[in-house]
């Protein structure tokens, strides 16, 4: 197996193990003076373009992430992290900055409210191309695609997929019409 490939294999038997802990245990047991703290999605209901990418949180949940995380970490805005890198800080709790990646709606609809009522600082990722919808991320339109494939009949999928195979092997790929639901 290529070193690549078997780090990739880690990676992920890594954040597999570590989805299942609770909290309080990682922080026990990571031991840095920094720690980054990514987010993606936070919405009652897995969105269909996020529900085959990512794991997501309730508005409730990321709520009691973030009333314990205020409580056992060090929480400065991003100007402040940057500044403090470098610097000894007092061992009293580890630093923690809170990022949300992809610039999603539900980060403002959603995550803002909470991160304002309990003051605490994070970090968005915004991409410019997404913005207003202008541009969707390829990961988003793939996971609209398993969603379009789980809609079908068994038979529907099979030829889909099929579809998909001649195109990937030509080296050239066409996703999923999300219009028509068929293979172009």
């Amino acid at each position: 197996m290529p070193d690549l490939a078997l780090k990739a294999l880690a990676r992920t038997a890594i954040t597999r193990l570590a989805s299942k802990l609770p909290l309080g245990m990682l922080t026990q047991r990571i031991r840095r003076d920094a720690v980054v703290l990514m987010y993606h999605a936070v919405d009652e209901v897995p969105a269909p373009h996020l529900r085959h990418l990512y794991r997501y949180k309730t508005p409730a949940q990321f709520e009691t992430d973030l009333i314990f995380l205020k409580q056992q970490f060090h929480m400065p805005t991003w100007v402040e992290f940057a500044a403090e890198r470098g610097r000894l800080r007092p061992p009293d709790r580890p630093t923690l900055l809170i990022t949300f990646d992809d610039g999603l709606s539900e980060c403002y609809r959603l995550v803002r409210p909470l991160l304002l009522k309990h003051r605490v600082p994070c970090l968005f990722f915004i991409t410019k191309a997404f913005v207003d919808n202008r541009a969707m991320f390829f990961r988003h339109k793939a996971s609209l695609c398993i969603e379009l494939l789980g809609s079908l009949p068994m038979s529907d999928q099979k030829r889909a997929l099929s579809a998909l195979a001649v195109e990937a092997s030509r080296s050239t790929f066409n996703f999923l019409s999300l219009q028509t639901g068929s293979c172009t």
